[in-house]
C-alpha cells in the first residue's frame, strides 16, 4: 500500500525527466534544422541519391568517357567544405545541380555529382558508405585512404543499396570526423543558441518541480503566477518554433536559413530573458502550516520572494476545516479554516486529491475540528471524533438507518444474491441500440446527401438551405454526444459496482476492475473528476472515483445506497 501512496510523486518525477529529455531533443533538432523538412528530405535523398544523368548538358560541360578523368574534374571543381558554413545545417545531401552551382561541398556532394556524370556517360559504378564517409567506386579505381570495401556498411547501385555490418570500424576516426564536421564546424552563434535553449529547457523543468517543504504541512501545488509563467514559457517556445518554420519555408528552402546568427544578439536575448525568468521565479509563493502547543494554535507562514508573513490562529476560534474541490483551474484542491465569526482563511493548495485529503485528515486530528468537503455544490461533514474511522465503524456507532428509497425515473438495477450487492445499468436492448446507431449515422447520411445535392444543383437556394441544416444537425449531435460521453460509454460498457467478501469492486468502462477493502473506506462523497461528475470512495491510501452510474440528479441516492450496502455487508 505504501507503493500506491508514493507512486503519484514518483510518476511526476519521471514525467518531468521525460519532458526534459523530449524538450532537449526537440530543441537540438530545431537548433540544427530550423526547417525540419530539410532533415526529412536528407533522409529520403540518402536512401535514394538524387542522381541527374543530364547534369553535364545542363552545365555545358564536355567530358571524356573516362571515369578517372571525370573524378579528377569533380575533385578540381568542388572545394572541400563542411555543410555547416555552406548550407547552415550539420548534414545536407545536395542535388547534382546544387553541388555544381555551389562548387563547394563534402563527400555527399562529390558522390552525387560524380555518380550523375558517370550515369550520363552510362559508365558502371557503385555507391559505398561508411559511418563517416560516402564515395563512388568504379572498375579500375585506385584505392584511397578511408575508402576500402571492408569499411562500407552500404554498397550497391543507386536505389539498390544493401546494408551490412562492416568488417572493420575505426571508431576513433569515426568519432573524430563527426566531431570535426558536426561540432567544430558549427557556427559560434548557433552553438550559443543551442546551449541557451538547453538552459531554458532545464529552467522549464525546474519550474515544473514542486516547491520545497515548509512546516509540518505544506502545499505542493504551485501558485497561480508560476502556473501562468509555465504556460507562457512553453507557449513562447511554440511561437518561436512556428516562427522559425515560417521564416524558412520559402520556395528556395534548400539552404535552411537561420536569422539569429549574431553571437552578441543571442547573448543579449539570453541575458534579458534569463533575468526576467529569474525575477519571476523569485516571486514563487510558498506556504506552510504548523500545529503548535499540542494543537492549541495554528501557525501560518507564507513567503513571496524575499517577503515573509506569519499569522497565528487559536484553535478555539476555528469552527471547522474545509476542503473545497473546484471543477478545474490552477488550484483544484484548497484547504481552508472557517472561523466562528464567518471568516475563511486559506491554508494550503494541492494539485493531488490524495495529498489534499491526507493533509485535511492530519489537520483535523491535530486540532480536533470537524471536516467539511465541498464539491459540486454539496458538502460532506465528518465530526472530529470520527476522523480516521472507517465507514463501517461509523455506522456501528450510529442508529441503524433504513434503506434509501429509489427516486422515480432511475433506471439503475440493484441486486443482492449470494452475499454480493450489485448496482448496474440495465443491459442495452435492441431498440436502444438501434436508436443510438441511428442517432450517430443519420446526420452523417443527411450531410452526404445534402453535399451531393449542392454539387448537382449549385444554384438552388433550397439545396443550400438543406445542406446548412444538415451541418447544424451534425454539430448538435456531436455536442450532445460530447456532453453525454460518460453516460453513453458506461451504458454500453455495462459499468457496475459490486460489494461483497469485504471488498468494493468497480468495473469501469475501460474493462478494468478497481478494488478497495471495505475496512479502509472512510466516506462516500459527491465529487467531480475534472469536468465529470462522480462519486468519491475515500480511503487513507487512495481516492476511487465512480463515474457513469445514473444521472446527476440520482447520485445522492446512489451514494446513500452504497453507504447502506457497506454498513450492512457481512
Amino acid at each position: 500500500m505504501r507503493e500506491q501512496a508514493t507512486s503519484p510523486a514518483s510518476w511526476r518525477r519521471r514525467r518531468r525527466v521525460l519532458l526534459f529529455v523530449l524538450a532537449a531533443a526537440a530543441w537540438t533538432l530545431l537548433s540544427c534544422y530550423p526547417n525540419p523538412w530539410v532533415l526529412v528530405q536528407n533522409l529520403a535523398r540518402y536512401r535514394r541519391l538524387p542522381i541527374d544523368p543530364r547534369i553535364e548538358g545542363k552545365m555545358g560541360w564536355q567530358l571524356l568517357p573516362d571515369p578517372g578523368q571525370i573524378e579528377l574534374f569533380v575533385d578540381s571543381l568542388l572545394v572541400p567544405t563542411a555543410d555547416w558554413p555552406l548550407y547552415r545545417v550539420p548534414w545536407y545531401v545536395p542535388t547534382a545541380a546544387e553541388a555544381a552551382r555551389a562548387s563547394h561541398g563534402d563527400c555527399e556532394a562529390k558522390a552525387v555529382l560524380l555518380a550523375s556524370l558517370l550515369a550520363g556517360k552510362e559508365l558502371p559504378y557503385e555507391i559505398r558508405a561508411s559511418f563517416s564517409h560516402i564515395w563512388v567506386d568504379y572498375p579500375g579505381r585506385r584505392a584511397r585512404p578511408g575508402e576500402a570495401k571492408n569499411l562500407a556498411y552500404l554498397q550497391g547501385e543507386p536505389g539498390r543499396l544493401r546494408a551490412r555490418w562492416p568488417a572493420e570500424v575505426p571508431w576513433r576516426e569515426v568519432l573524430a570526423v563527426q566531431r570535426e564536421q558536426l561540432w567544430e564546424a558549427m557556427p559560434l552563434g548557433r552553438k550559443a543558441l543551442w546551449l541557451l535553449g538547453l538552459l531554458w529547457v532545464g529552467l522549464g523543468a525546474a519550474l515544473l518541480a514542486p516547491a520545497p517543504a515548509h512546516g509540518e504541512l505544506t502545499s505542493r501545488w504551485r501558485p497561480r503566477a508560476i502556473d501562468y509563467l509555465r504556460r507562457c514559457f512553453w507557449l513562447a517556445w511554440l511561437v518561436f518554433f512556428l516562427t522559425a518554420l515560417a521564416a524558412n519555408l520559402w520556395p528556395d528552402a534548400g539552404r535552411a536559413r537561420w536569422k539569429v546568427v549574431d553571437l552578441r544578439e543571442v547573448l543579449a536575448v539570453s541575458a534579458v530573458g534569463g533575468a526576467l525568468v529569474a525575477w519571476l521565479t523569485a516571486l514563487r509563493r510558498r506556504r506552510g502550516v504548523t500545529a503548535e502547543q499540542g494543537g492549541s494554535r495554528l501557525a501560518l507562514c507564507s513567503s513571496l520572494g524575499w517577503r515573509k508573513r506569519s499569522r497565528t490562529l487559536e484553535t478555539a476560534s476555528i469552527a471547522h476545516l474545509e476542503l473545497r474541490a473546484s471543477a478545474g483551474g490552477l488550484r483544484p484542491w484548497t484547504i481552508a479554516a472557517v472561523l466562528r465569526n464567518g471568516e475563511r482563511v486559506a491554508l494550503l493548495d494541492y494539485g493531488c486529491e490524495v495529498e489534499a485529503r491526507a493533509a485535511l485528515r492530519n489537520l483535523g486530528r491535530g486540532l480536533g475540528r470537524p471536516l467539511v468537503v465541498r464539491a459540486d455544490g454539496s458538502e460532506t461533514w465528518t465530526m472530529a471524533d470520527e476522523i480516521g474511522l472507517a465507514l463501517r465503524e461509523r455506522a456501528a456507532r450510529r442508529p441503524p438507518s433504513p434503506a434509501p428509497e429509489r427516486p422515480g425515473g432511475c433506471a439503475l438495477e440493484v441486486e443482492e444474491s449470494d452475499g454480493t450487492w450489485t448496482i448496474r445499468l440495465p443491459a442495452p436492448g435492441r431498440r436502444p441500440s438501434i436508436g443510438l446507431l441511428a442517432f450517430a449515422v443519420a446526420p452523417v447520411v443527411l450531410v452526404a446527401l445534402a453535399t451531393l445535392g449542392v454539387l448537382r444543383f449549385p444554384g438552388s437556394f433550397i439545396v443550400w438551405a438543406g445542406w446548412i441544416a444538415a451541418i447544424a444537425l451534425v454539430s448538435l449531435v456531436t455536442y450532445v454526444a460530447i456532453m453525454l460521453r460518460v453516460e453513453l460509454i458506461a451504458y454500453l460498457a455495462r459499468v457496475r459496482l459490486e460489494i461483497g467478501e469485504g471488498v468494493l469492486r468497480y468495473h469501469t468502462s475501460e474493462k478494468k476492475v478497481e478494488a478497495v477493502a471495505l475496512e479502509q473506506i472512510e466516506t462516500i462523497e459527491l465529487a467531480r473528476q475534472g469536468e465529470v461528475l462522480s462519486l468519491a470512495v475515500v480511503s487513507p491510501e487512495r481516492v476511487l472515483h465512480i463515474r457513469g452510474l445514473g444521472a446527476a440528479e440520482h447520485r445522492e441516492w446512489v451514494r446513500k445506497a452504497i453507504e447502506y450496502a457497506i454498513a450492512n455487508a457481512s
